[in-house]
């Protein structure tokens, strides 16, 4: 039987010799491309039937109407052929770069060229014929196009027809409308900017630049040219725009009209390139790359150059400035860097006045990586970042120098969410407390009758710093677990991670398990898993962003034991889900674990063994052979909710995203898998 394989291109299974054919059609596209018989374009022409089915829909429409209808076809119709020739401009143009790239392997020509046709033909299959029936009949055409907007210096020259004929025509007024190729945000942020209202980031290793809204829910995206370098993006409250600064320029970015606009009037100090910039107020400082350390001071109402300074004032000899921010209070700080021996580096931070006069100094106590980004926080606190260690610096501006160094461990943790079920007591209010302090915001869940522990554990997390919300609800009810996710993501504004936690257990001997008892335990601990993992998947495909789904199994669900076979028979089934979902979510970056307790102290242990006791002393007036426990641990001690807890804080964090499908024991060398 021929082997099956994957597409690398189109991502659809077959066999070999139907991979084969493929290469040869395209490579025949390429070498008759090559010696000049036919552009690549050609590969188009089997979609020339859907072309003309979507013209022959505007004629038979345009067939029964009306004449006052008319117009609004030949709209239509022109409107249906410009989408039609950009997405074939965008073919020629991004096809281009294959017969030019000679030197680029032949397989990898094969595989862009399947890939640009493939896009092409899901844009034909976006576009919409759309009649309307109000006042009068109109025709509309609807389009959400998945080719990507192409930055690079060569488009800023032209103008987009689909413009609007008012915009201003500078070199980078370009509207954007495509909605994100992407869905989910992949490589690692390099610029990063923020307002009340939006966040602009650029993704470093796939140079798309992505506009959030206050949710954390994608806008646009659009690919910046591999030759242009953001360095930083800084939001200006009083024009309500971002500022971009590039290596040789300074653009806006207008997030309510998307429009772009270069600031031609500000000119570089001799040929040195731009670093940082920080603006407040009628002020626009930049930081240059540069030998002399310059900083320019610009006004931004007129855009005139104000003032320039230069080492020694902005720093010394043999020091560069690394980071630039203005506070609130109209106070530039700066982040210097010595490099007088490159062995022990130096670095400090430097509070000064708007005429660049120090107010404050206080040395960082590191001896490598770069500070490249800090932010002002409240009370005179500030927030730095060095990048290479992974070390977030917290000072006080004016009194105790610093306060705290952090290791960033857990990047998916600032400023995610997480919901725990079961999180009233136990298990599931240890991991409720773990999260919030590893910087989540935490959903809390458990059913009515545990309200007045679970509002306990909110304002407990509250009183950490955290942003907390209880929920009321049943895992095991279909539509009590979707009102609970979307109350969840409503409250915190996303859904990153999700824990099943919540689960009962029942001792019994197999003989005097009924049917309903059975069915109690499955309905939590089978179905309430189920349900949780299924809407938080809805969810986190949705946001696009990945995300950590974690369940509760339990060590028997590796090593069984006596007087619990529905217990134990529907942790077998959390390892199977587990599994399953682990291999149909990686495809949207999303990691499915499950945690595996053995003996730990809790109120329901204490509860199993009181019950265990007295079968035991039941079992000895009959004169029937003891069951003892098994799977203790090898440790002097029993298993702590906290110790479930932390390996949960490892599940949730991006240190555990090549991890997943995996059901985790947690019980002191008990039992092992």
């Amino acid at each position: 039987m021929p082997s099956v394989i994957i597409c690398v291109a189109c991502n659809r299974h077959f066999c070999w010799n139907h991979f084969c054919e493929h290469r040869e059609t395209y490579g025949k596209y390429v070498d008759d491309a090559h010696n000049h018989q036919q552009p690549l374009s050609k590969c188009l022409a089997e979609f020339e039937q859907i072309e003309n089915k979507l013209r022959s829909s505007i004629g038979n429409w345009e067939g029964q109407a009306v004449e006052d209808t008319r117009q609004s076809a030949n709209d239509a119709r022109k409107t249906l052929e410009n989408l039609i020739q950009n997405y074939r401009s965008h073919f020629e143009d991004e096809s281009s770069t294959i017969i030019d790239s000679r030197s680029t392997h032949r397989d990898a020509q094969l595989v862009r060229l399947e890939k640009l046709q493939n896009e092409y033909v899901h844009s034909l299959e976006s576009i919409h014929i759309v009649p309307h029936y109000n006042q009068k009949r109109t025709l509309e055409i609807e389009t959400i196009s998945p080719i990507k907007e192409s930055f690079s210096s060569n488009l800023w020259k032209e103008v987009s027809p689909i413009c609007d004929p008012n915009m201003p025509k500078t070199r980078l007024g370009k509207r954007l409308i495509e909605e994100p190729l992407a869905e989910s945000a992949v490589g690692n942020y390099w610029a990063i900017g923020a307002s009340d209202e939006y966040l602009l980031a650029q993704e470093y290793e796939n140079k798309q630049l992505t506009l959030f809204d206050r949710h954390g829910k994608r806008g646009i995206s659009m690919t910046w040219h591999y030759d242009v370098v953001i360095r930083d993006i800084q939001w200006n409250y009083d024009l309500r725009q971002f500022f971009i600064l590039l290596d040789k320029e300074l653009i806006l970015f207008n997030p309510v009209t998307r429009l772009f606009q270069e600031i031609s009037s500000i000119t570089r100090y001799q040929s040195n390139t731009f670093r940082r910039c920080t603006c407040r107020n009628d002020h626009l400082f930049i930081s240059y790359w540069c030998q002399e350390s310059a900083i320019d001071l610009i006004q931004i109402s007129s855009w005139n150059f104000q003032q320039r300074w230069s080492s020694p004032v902005t720093c010394h000899a043999n020091e560069f400035i690394t980071c630039i921010q203005l506070n609130s209070k109209d106070q530039l700080a700066l982040s210097i860097q010595d490099e007088n021996n490159p062995l022990n580096r130096q670095f400090r931070f430097e509070l000064r006045d708007l005429t660049l006069n120090i107010l404050h100094t206080i040395f960082l106590d590191t001896d490598s990586g770069i500070f490249s980004r800090m932010t002002p926080l409240p009370d005179g606190y500030w927030a730095l970042l060095n990048v290479d260690n992974n070390l977030v610096f917290i000072l006080d501006e004016e009194e105790k120098g610093i306060l705290e160094q952090t290791r960033v461990l857990h990047w998916l943790k600032i400023s995610s969410s997480a919901l725990i079920t079961g999180a009233a007591q136990g298990i599931g209010r240890a991991i409720a407390f773990r999260l919030a302090k590893d910087g989540f915001n935490v959903a809390v869940n458990d059913i009515e009758k545990n309200s007045s522990k679970l509002n306990q554990v909110k304002q407990e997390i509250e009183n950490i710093g955290r942003k907390s919300v209880a929920i009321i609800a049943d895992v095991s009810q279909d539509k009590q677990v979707q009102s609970m996710m979307n109350n969840a993501r409503e409250k915190l504004g996303n859904l990153n991670v999700v824990v099943a936690n919540a689960g009962i257990c029942q001792i019994k001997p197999m003989i005097e398990i009924s049917a309903d008892d059975w069915d109690k335990i499955f309905a939590l601990n089978m179905r309430g898993v189920f349900l949780c993992y299924r809407e938080a998947a809805k969810i986190m495909i949705e946001q696009g962003k990945g995300g950590k789904i974690i369940g509760a199994c339990s060590t028997a669900g590796y090593s069984s034991h006596t007087m619990a076979a529905h217990y134990i028979a529907s942790k077998w089934g959390v390892r199977g889900l587990t599994q399953a979902t682990a291999l149909e979510l990686a495809k949207y970056n999303i990691k499915v674990n499950a945690y595996c307790p053995g003996i730990t102290e809790t109120d329901m242990m204490q509860s199993i063994n009181e019950i265990m006791t007295k079968y035991r002393e039941k079992q000895k007036e009959k004169g029937e052979k003891v069951d003892e426990v098994k799977n203790m641990p090898a440790f002097d001690r029993l298993g702590q909710p906290e110790d479930i807890a932390n390996l949960v804080s490892f599940l949730a964090s991006k240190d555990s995203d090549y991890i997943t499908g995996q059901s985790i024991m947690v019980n002191g060398g008990a039992a092992f898998s």
